[in-house]
């Protein structure tokens, strides 16, 4: 049985794949566990995990996340207007982390005005991502989401902005949303 954050024989051969490939490419992956992530999530595809590495970096670079610390994004999250957006994390019946959102309070236009607050928004994405894939294990089994709808409207959506955000978890960071929980649909 494998530990937390260890691989298996044909897992490293898949990361060897994935690093030699960025290599080449000038991709830089963080650390030897993201390595290990992209390379789990692409299952032996280094094309489709270097896809998700780079896509990651430009994200971050585009974005200026690496010269926003946690404190300044967290501190941004916890005004009144985004308070409760991300709830408490926990774990559901079947041992997945788990990420609770009231996207009630997610309202587009009062909250991302500028480009750093789209900073501090990514920045604070990425930390929660962070905390759902704590080991190899976690990134393997996946997480969940549970996502609150009551009064959701259309103050709630902007596509523009969707799409901007959706660069963050879409094909990018190495995370398997495994289940998605929605209470009280719009």
């Amino acid at each position: 049985m494998l530990g937390e954050n260890e691989i298996t024989d044909e897992e490293k051969g898949w990361a060897l794949k994935l690093q030699l490939l960025a290599q080449k490419e000038g991709v830089v992956i963080e650390n030897t566990f993201m390595l290990h992530a992209f390379a789990l999530l692409g299952k032996g595809d280094a094309k489709k995990a270097l896809h998700r590495a780079k896509h990651v970096s430009e994200t971050m670079r585009q974005y200026g996340v690496c010269e926003t610390s946690q404190a300044e994004s967290t501190a941004w999250m916890q005004r009144e207007e985004f308070a409760g957006f991300f709830l408490a994390s926990g774990e559901d019946e079947g041992g997945l982390l788990m990420m609770c959102t009231n996207m009630k309070r997610f309202v587009p236009k009062e909250l991302l005005k500028t480009e750093q607050d789209w900073r501090f928004l990514i920045r604070g994405l990425t930390d929660d991502m962070r905390s759902l894939t704590p080991t190899l294990r976690d990134v393997r089994q996946g997480c969940c989401m549970l996502s609150w709808f009551k009064g959701f409207g259309w103050k709630n959506f902007n596509e523009k902005r969707q799409r901007r955000l959706a660069a963050v978890y879409q094909d990018a960071y190495p995370i398997k949303m495994k289940r998605l929980i929605v209470v009280d649909p719009p």
